[in-house]
């Protein structure tokens, strides 16, 4: 049996579907479908993993502040969005300082970031034991 591979890919910036659509027919790959929405709600019904780097994205000009970045709509539409950093030293922040900034700029609460970091367990590639764990984890610190 061949391991699990991950295709990772990296675009900086906010990629709407439709260019991901367009982008997808200009190299010749294939995907599940050429409907924006299509897209999206396959990316919702499979839980395909989505990784922001929201400080990245300020630094880049993708959006002009954190208030702008679409994290928030992605996780009320039942996306898989996991908070990530890029390039740190670079552009200033690690993973804890992603999930401050979007803690402060969304308001999001302790339970927020507790789904947040489900989130990223749920798409990592771990045994199903060790995501369990982490889980468990977070749920102590969520309620002690």
């Amino acid at each position: 049996m061949l391991p699990v591979a991950e295709l990772h890919l990296h675009i900086e910036g906010t990629l709407e579907p439709e260019l991901l659509v367009r982008l997808a027919a200009r190299n010749g790959v294939a995907l599940p479908t050429t409907d924006p929405e299509e897209l999206v709600a396959k990316l919702r019904d499979r839980q395909t993993a989505l990784t922001v780097c929201p400080l990245s994205n300020v630094a880049l000009r993708v959006v002009d502040n954190l208030s702008q970045h679409p994290l928030p709509a992605m996780l009320e539409g039942g996306l898989l969005a996991c908070v990530n950093s890029d390039d740190p030293a670079y552009f200033g922040g690690y993973v804890d300082d992603n999930l401050a900034a979007v803690r402060a700029a969304f308001g999001f609460d302790d339970a927020a970031l507790a789904g947040l970091a489900r989130n990223s367990f749920d798409a990592c590639f771990a045994p199903a034991v060790d995501k369990a764990r982490w889980k468990a984890e977070v749920d102590a610190w969520l309620d002690p």
